[in-house]
């Protein structure tokens, strides 16, 4: 009796401490809207960079909805955000195009032998981490961020 109770004791502390990460990371919700030429900007891929250069696992990233508005994600935390600090914000909306520089159609790519070629069609200054003019801090408070982009 006096095993299995140190059997079960053993178990729960192995259970309680596994769960347990330390280098989990801390993160706050960061939403926001993409508007270019007025309208928001559906499919666009919104990038959080950290300023400092520090690791990538601090980047956060989203694609916006029909809207334009987006929820960041970071891939190793466990929620929805970003974590608190400085970063550049790169915003980038390729769509397929064919020989002639067409939009290819969704039946148009299903037909394809081959991948297509990719076109930015925002202002290209946006989509490089160093021309980039978007820098952004997340703070504890609210993170709600319009992006207005211009040509």
């Amino acid at each position: 009796m006096k095993i299995t109770k140190c059997i079960f004791i053993v178990v729960c502390l192995f259970v309680l401490l596994s769960g347990c990460d330390k280098n989990a990371i801390s993160v706050v919700p960061v939403s926001g809207t993409v508007v270019y030429q007025g309208q928001g900007v559906e499919k666009a891929v919104v990038v959080f960079i950290p300023a400092d250069d520090s690791t990538s696992d601090r980047s956060a990233s989203a694609t916006t909805n029909s809207q334009g508005e987006f929820v960041l994600e970071t891939l190793t935390a466990t929620k929805s955000g970003a974590m608190i600090g400085n970063y550049v914000v790169v915003i980038d909306k390729s769509v397929p195009i064919d020989t002639s520089g067409k939009i290819l159609t969704d039946e148009e790519l299903i037909n394809l032998q081959s991948p297509p070629k990719m076109k930015n069609i925002l202002p290209k200054k946006y989509a490089d981490r160093s021309t980039t003019p978007l820098k952004v801090e997340i703070t504890k408070n609210k993170n709600i961020f319009q992006f207005e982009l211009t040509d």
